[in-house]
């Protein structure tokens, strides 16, 4: 999985754009990505405040994706209910 497919999985889901930001640090939001160019990361973590909280880092993008995903539909935080 790669980080553009998010968007599909989540709206297939029910999940606005509006909880989560893809590819850039967004405040309040639950979010997702990558660093450097020959040592690549993918960063999964909860922005708040100008600070990244709650930080998982992933040397593959599909499982950084597919963590990403299980832990916005899994948070209370971001229930849709």
């Amino acid at each position: 999985m790669k980080m553009n497919s998010i968007i599909v999985e989540l709206g297939i889901l029910g999940y606005e754009g509006t909880l989560f930001s893809i590819g850039n640090k967004k405040e309040a939001h639950f979010c997702i990505i990558k660093r450097g160019i020959i040592f690549r990361r993918w960063y999964v973590f909860h922005y708040e405040k100008a600070k990244m909280e709650n930080v998982f880092v992933f040397n593959n993008e599909d499982e950084a994706c597919r963590f990403f995903i299980e832990k916005l539909v899994g948070s209370k935080m971001y229930c849709l209910q």
